[in-house]
């Protein structure tokens, strides 16, 4: 199998493609968007074969989809008192 090495490093945030200055690291976008959540990790940041395979492992986000019109609940009524 052969692979190829990317010019730029990439955000190592799942779902952004931008680039950063440092293989392993958030970009700039994404440091400013998740400052409070992000934590500097006891690990060696990924190398670029461990981000791709990580990234290439991880399931894609699909939106919740909607019932079909024969799952939806007809609307009740209000009790007549």
């Amino acid at each position: 199998m052969t692979t190829t090495t990317e010019l730029f490093a990439r955000c190592v945030l799942p779902g952004c493609g931008n680039s950063t200055d440092n293989q392993g690291s958030p970009c700039l976008d994404c440091t400013r968007a998740f400052t409070d959540y992000l934590q500097l990790g006891t690990r060696p940041p990924l190398t670029e074969a461990e981000q791709r395979e990580a990234t290439s492992r991880s399931e894609p986000h699909s939106a919740p989809t909607s019932p079909s019109p024969l799952q939806q609940r007809p609307p009740t009524r209000p009790a007549r008192h």
